[in-house]
Protein backbone atom coordinates (compact mmCIF):
# COMPACT_ATOMS: atom_id res chain seq x y z
CA UNK A 1 0.00 0.00 0.00
CA UNK A 2 2.85 2.17 0.69
CA UNK A 3 4.18 2.15 -2.49
CA UNK A 4 1.19 2.83 -4.54
CA UNK A 5 0.46 5.65 -2.41
CA UNK A 6 3.75 7.01 -2.87
CA UNK A 7 3.40 6.92 -6.43
CA UNK A 8 0.35 8.50 -6.72
CA UNK A 9 1.58 11.22 -4.88
CA UNK A 10 4.24 11.98 -7.33
CA UNK A 11 2.06 11.63 -10.31
CA UNK A 12 -0.21 14.92 -8.81
CA UNK A 13 2.54 17.51 -9.03
CA UNK A 14 3.63 16.43 -12.34
CA UNK A 15 0.22 16.34 -13.44
CA UNK A 16 -0.11 20.01 -12.03
CA UNK A 17 2.68 21.12 -13.16
CA UNK A 18 2.07 20.44 -17.31
CA UNK A 19 -1.22 22.02 -16.44
CA UNK A 20 0.18 25.18 -15.52
CA UNK A 21 2.69 24.67 -18.24
CA UNK A 22 0.02 24.12 -21.28
CA UNK A 23 -2.20 27.41 -19.21
CA UNK A 24 0.76 29.32 -19.85
CA UNK A 25 1.04 28.65 -23.22
CA UNK A 26 -2.68 30.01 -23.54
CA UNK A 27 -1.23 33.10 -21.68
CA UNK A 28 -3.43 32.82 -18.72
CA UNK A 29 -0.31 33.72 -16.26
CA UNK A 30 0.92 36.39 -18.97
CA UNK A 31 2.23 37.65 -15.52
CA UNK A 32 6.16 37.30 -14.67
CA UNK A 33 5.03 37.57 -10.92
CA UNK A 34 3.82 33.18 -11.23
CA UNK A 35 5.58 30.80 -9.94
CA UNK A 36 5.29 27.25 -9.81
CA UNK A 37 7.28 25.10 -7.25
CA UNK A 38 7.90 21.30 -6.83
CA UNK A 39 9.09 20.14 -3.39
CA UNK A 40 9.61 17.07 -1.88
CA UNK A 41 10.86 15.65 0.79
CA UNK A 42 11.56 13.49 4.16
CA UNK A 43 8.91 13.67 6.70
CA UNK A 44 9.50 12.55 10.50
CA UNK A 45 6.79 12.29 12.75
CA UNK A 46 7.37 13.51 16.61
CA UNK A 47 4.05 13.32 17.79
CA UNK A 48 1.58 11.05 15.60
CA UNK A 49 0.93 8.04 18.08
CA UNK A 50 -2.20 6.13 17.89
CA UNK A 51 -4.25 4.46 20.25
CA UNK A 52 -6.85 1.60 20.10
CA UNK A 53 -9.96 2.92 22.01
CA UNK A 54 -13.34 1.01 22.37
CA UNK A 55 -15.62 -1.73 24.61
CA UNK A 56 -12.81 -4.29 24.11
CA UNK A 57 -9.74 -2.78 25.02
CA UNK A 58 -9.29 -4.83 27.87
CA UNK A 59 -9.01 -7.90 26.23
CA UNK A 60 -5.83 -6.86 24.59
CA UNK A 61 -4.03 -5.80 27.89
CA UNK A 62 -4.64 -2.38 27.20
CA UNK A 63 -4.54 0.06 24.45
CA UNK A 64 -1.19 -0.33 22.23
CA UNK A 65 0.71 2.47 21.39
CA UNK A 66 0.92 3.01 17.46
CA UNK A 67 4.30 4.64 16.90
CA UNK A 68 4.70 5.92 13.23
CA UNK A 69 7.06 5.47 10.98
CA UNK A 70 8.99 8.17 8.64
CA UNK A 71 8.04 9.05 5.20
CA UNK A 72 7.68 11.26 2.49
CA UNK A 73 5.85 14.68 1.64
CA UNK A 74 5.55 15.47 -2.13
CA UNK A 75 3.80 19.23 -2.63
CA UNK A 76 2.83 21.17 -5.65
CA UNK A 77 2.27 24.96 -5.21
CA UNK A 78 1.45 28.39 -7.51
CA UNK A 79 2.34 31.13 -6.08
CA UNK A 80 2.20 35.30 -7.29
CA UNK A 81 4.20 38.32 -6.04
CA UNK A 82 2.08 40.83 -3.91
CA UNK A 83 4.95 43.07 -2.99
CA UNK A 84 8.77 43.01 -3.38
CA UNK A 85 9.66 39.97 -1.40
CA UNK A 86 6.25 38.84 -0.26
CA UNK A 87 4.11 35.64 -2.30
CA UNK A 88 0.84 34.49 -2.20
CA UNK A 89 0.62 31.20 -2.68
CA UNK A 90 -1.79 28.26 -3.33
CA UNK A 91 -0.34 25.10 -2.08
CA UNK A 92 -1.45 20.97 -3.06
CA UNK A 93 0.41 18.17 -0.96
CA UNK A 94 0.57 14.57 0.36
CA UNK A 95 2.21 12.97 2.64
CA UNK A 96 2.52 9.30 1.74
CA UNK A 97 1.19 6.34 3.61
CA UNK A 98 3.02 5.53 6.48
CA UNK A 99 2.51 1.71 8.19
CA UNK A 100 2.76 1.67 11.86
CA UNK A 101 2.76 -1.25 14.05
CA UNK A 102 1.84 -1.92 17.84
CA UNK A 103 2.06 -5.32 19.45
CA UNK A 104 0.49 -6.32 22.61
CA UNK A 105 -0.28 -9.27 25.21
CA UNK A 106 -3.52 -10.20 25.74
CA UNK A 107 -4.80 -10.20 29.39
CA UNK A 108 -5.93 -12.80 31.98
CA UNK A 109 -7.21 -16.01 30.16
CA UNK A 110 -5.21 -14.72 27.01
CA UNK A 111 -2.14 -13.34 28.83
CA UNK A 112 -0.26 -15.42 26.37
CA UNK A 113 -1.90 -14.24 22.94
CA UNK A 114 -0.35 -11.25 21.24
CA UNK A 115 -2.37 -8.70 19.25
CA UNK A 116 -0.49 -6.45 16.59
CA UNK A 117 -2.28 -3.46 15.12
CA UNK A 118 -0.71 -1.62 11.83
CA UNK A 119 -2.37 1.38 10.52
CA UNK A 120 -1.30 3.76 6.97
CA UNK A 121 -2.34 7.11 7.44
CA UNK A 122 -2.41 9.48 4.51
CA UNK A 123 -3.25 13.01 4.38
CA UNK A 124 -3.65 15.07 1.26
CA UNK A 125 -3.35 19.12 2.12
CA UNK A 126 -5.11 21.94 0.94
CA UNK A 127 -2.81 25.03 2.54
CA UNK A 128 -2.83 28.97 1.57
CA UNK A 129 0.92 30.13 2.18
CA UNK A 130 2.37 33.74 2.83
CA UNK A 131 6.45 33.61 2.33
CA UNK A 132 8.64 36.70 2.44
CA UNK A 133 12.13 36.39 0.74
CA UNK A 134 15.20 38.11 2.86
CA UNK A 135 17.05 39.53 -0.30
CA UNK A 136 20.57 39.97 1.08
CA UNK A 137 22.83 41.20 -1.94
CA UNK A 138 25.92 39.86 0.23
CA UNK A 139 24.68 36.09 0.58
CA UNK A 140 24.69 33.31 -1.53
CA UNK A 141 21.72 32.38 -1.36
CA UNK A 142 17.94 34.10 -0.45
CA UNK A 143 16.32 33.23 3.40
CA UNK A 144 12.82 33.29 3.41
CA UNK A 145 10.47 32.04 6.25
CA UNK A 146 6.50 30.70 4.65
CA UNK A 147 3.61 30.25 6.66
CA UNK A 148 0.21 29.06 6.19
CA UNK A 149 -3.46 27.77 6.70
CA UNK A 150 -5.19 24.99 5.44
CA UNK A 151 -7.49 21.99 5.76
CA UNK A 152 -5.95 17.89 5.68
CA UNK A 153 -7.66 14.97 4.70
CA UNK A 154 -6.49 12.41 6.63
CA UNK A 155 -6.95 9.26 5.90
CA UNK A 156 -6.58 5.74 8.04
CA UNK A 157 -6.92 2.09 7.18
CA UNK A 158 -5.86 -0.15 10.08
CA UNK A 159 -5.57 -4.35 10.24
CA UNK A 160 -4.63 -6.63 13.33
CA UNK A 161 -2.70 -9.71 13.53
CA UNK A 162 -3.26 -12.26 16.55
CA UNK A 163 -1.20 -15.32 17.92
CA UNK A 164 -3.67 -17.89 19.87
CA UNK A 165 -0.83 -19.31 21.72
CA UNK A 166 -2.83 -18.79 25.36
CA UNK A 167 -3.38 -22.61 26.88
CA UNK A 168 -7.18 -22.03 27.05
CA UNK A 169 -6.96 -22.60 22.74
CA UNK A 170 -5.09 -25.84 23.73
CA UNK A 171 -7.50 -29.06 21.90
CA UNK A 172 -9.28 -26.47 19.99
CA UNK A 173 -8.66 -25.33 16.03
CA UNK A 174 -7.29 -21.95 17.48
CA UNK A 175 -4.16 -23.66 19.44
CA UNK A 176 -1.31 -21.83 17.75
CA UNK A 177 -3.29 -20.64 14.65
CA UNK A 178 -1.88 -17.09 13.40
CA UNK A 179 -4.24 -14.73 11.71
CA UNK A 180 -2.61 -11.78 9.55
CA UNK A 181 -3.40 -8.70 8.19
CA UNK A 182 -7.07 -9.01 9.12
CA UNK A 183 -9.07 -5.97 8.83
CA UNK A 184 -9.78 -3.80 10.92
CA UNK A 185 -11.59 -0.21 10.58
CA UNK A 186 -10.96 2.62 7.93
CA UNK A 187 -12.21 6.20 8.37
CA UNK A 188 -11.87 9.88 6.75
CA UNK A 189 -11.46 12.69 8.80
CA UNK A 190 -11.26 16.67 7.67
CA UNK A 191 -9.50 18.61 9.86
CA UNK A 192 -7.91 22.29 10.19
CA UNK A 193 -4.04 22.38 9.28
CA UNK A 194 -1.23 24.85 9.79
CA UNK A 195 2.49 24.92 8.94
CA UNK A 196 5.45 27.27 9.62
CA UNK A 197 8.93 26.79 7.70
CA UNK A 198 12.03 28.47 6.93
CA UNK A 199 14.49 27.98 4.00
CA UNK A 200 17.06 29.39 1.44
CA UNK A 201 16.71 29.76 -2.07
CA UNK A 202 19.13 29.56 -4.73
CA UNK A 203 18.50 31.32 -8.06
CA UNK A 204 19.89 29.13 -10.57
CA UNK A 205 18.70 31.09 -14.24
CA UNK A 206 16.41 34.25 -14.83
CA UNK A 207 13.55 31.92 -14.29
CA UNK A 208 14.92 28.60 -12.31
CA UNK A 209 15.67 28.38 -9.06
CA UNK A 210 16.55 25.63 -6.51
CA UNK A 211 14.92 25.80 -2.32
CA UNK A 212 16.05 24.07 0.82
CA UNK A 213 13.78 24.48 3.81
CA UNK A 214 12.71 22.94 7.09
CA UNK A 215 9.04 23.05 7.87
CA UNK A 216 6.33 22.37 10.76
CA UNK A 217 3.34 20.73 9.85
CA UNK A 218 0.18 19.95 11.99
CA UNK A 219 -2.59 18.41 10.20
CA UNK A 220 -4.96 17.53 13.30
CA UNK A 221 -6.58 14.12 14.19
CA UNK A 222 -7.14 11.31 12.32
CA UNK A 223 -9.13 8.01 13.36
CA UNK A 224 -10.79 4.85 11.66
CA UNK A 225 -14.67 4.36 12.08
CA UNK A 226 -15.52 1.95 14.32
CA UNK A 227 -15.19 -1.44 13.93
CA UNK A 228 -18.26 -4.82 14.24
CA UNK A 229 -16.98 -4.08 18.21
CA UNK A 230 -16.96 -0.58 18.64
CA UNK A 231 -13.35 -0.18 18.80
CA UNK A 232 -11.69 2.34 16.75
CA UNK A 233 -7.74 3.28 16.48
CA UNK A 234 -6.87 7.01 16.74
CA UNK A 235 -4.42 9.37 16.13
CA UNK A 236 -5.05 12.39 18.28
CA UNK A 237 -2.08 14.67 16.78
CA UNK A 238 -0.80 14.23 13.63
CA UNK A 239 2.25 16.61 13.64
CA UNK A 240 5.70 16.11 11.73
CA UNK A 241 8.94 18.24 10.47
CA UNK A 242 9.44 18.10 7.06
CA UNK A 243 13.11 18.39 5.40
CA UNK A 244 12.39 19.46 1.36
CA UNK A 245 13.99 20.24 -1.46
CA UNK A 246 12.23 22.00 -4.34
CA UNK A 247 12.39 23.74 -7.61
CA UNK A 248 10.55 26.65 -8.76
CA UNK A 249 10.06 28.01 -12.26
CA UNK A 250 8.57 31.54 -13.14
CA UNK A 251 6.16 31.47 -15.67
CA UNK A 252 7.67 33.98 -17.92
Amino acid sequence: MLQRTQNRAMWVPLALLATTANANEFGWFSDETWTASIRAGYTTNISSDGALTGPTESVYGGSPLIEMDDGYQYTFALGRELLDGLRLEFELGTIASQSSTATVLGDEARADDAFRFDADVDSTLYMVNLSFDFDLLDWWATPYLRGGLGVADNSVDASYSVDFDSPIWQGTTFEGLSLADQPFAEGNTTEFAWNVAAGFKKRLTERWALRLDYSLLDRGEAWTGPDSNGDSVQFSELKSQQLTLGIDWRFR
